[in-house]
């Protein structure tokens, strides 16, 4: 993603969608030019068939920030980088990145969300490059083992702590292995993207105020 400054004032825009109110089967409009210049400006319907997805990765495109909007909007190569609309309200909600197996279109294809082009868009402007903070350890989901380790009950939700490195920013923060973050600054984590990106858009420096499960009790 890149941003360009184009001089003069009073462009149209087109509004920012909400992704808490994106839903599975909402209608969705994709814009591209699949296969170069010969089908320009192309636009293709579907409907979102999934959120969230984190599309197993042997290549390495994705990242561990992922969390893509599934769709069944016909994309091929060359769509990528083109806008995802939603069809009702005309709001922006993505850009097509990605199809999911083979290098022509098979029904799956995938889009980042318009909240993360914000974040990567806006800090350019504002600070010149993306800047992310880190928790420095390692994380995992809440497994069986692990819940009955911690004596967790199971409706619990929230991302466990796997290790801590010595030289992490949080070698003394007090978290240790096998704590279960619960909230970060008050938002509920119910799972390792969601700890990832809350962390990723605070600044580095600033304070966090996390709660933690920990053999049965919450601190």
């Amino acid at each position: 993603l890149a941003v360009l400054k184009i001089e003069g004032n009073k462009f149209p825009t087109i509004n920012w969608g909400d992704k808490r109110t994106l839903m599975v089967g909402d209608d969705v409009v994709a814009i591209g030019s699949p296969f170069g210049e010969e089908l320009r400006q192309t636009v293709t319907q579907g409907i979102i068939s999934a959120l969230h997805r984190q599309p197993q990765d042997p290549d390495k495109q994705f990242t561990e920030y992922t969390d893509h909007i599934q769709m069944d909007a016909a994309v091929n190569p060359g769509n990528s980088g083109g806008p995802l609309f939603h069809a009702e309200s005309g709001e922006f909600i993505g850009v097509n990145e990605a199809i999911i197996g083979n290098q022509t279109f098979a029904g799956i294809s995938m889009a980042i969300p318009g909240y993360q082009v914000r974040y990567v868009t806006e800090a350019p402007i504002k600070d010149g490059k993306v800047i992310r903070g880190s928790l420095g350890v390692s994380i995992s989901e809440i497994t069986p083992q692990l819940r009955a380790k911690v004596g967790a009950p199971q409706e619990l939700k929230g991302v466990a702590i796997v290790e801590i490195p010595a030289a992490s920013p949080n070698a003394k923060s007090g978290l240790v292995a096998d704590d279960v973050v619960v909230s970060l600054n008050g938002v509920t984590m119910t799972n390792m993207l969601e700890l990832r990106w809350t962390t990723a858009q605070m600044r580095p420096g600033s304070t966090a105020k996390i709660t933690v499960w920990r053999k049965g009790q919450r601190l």
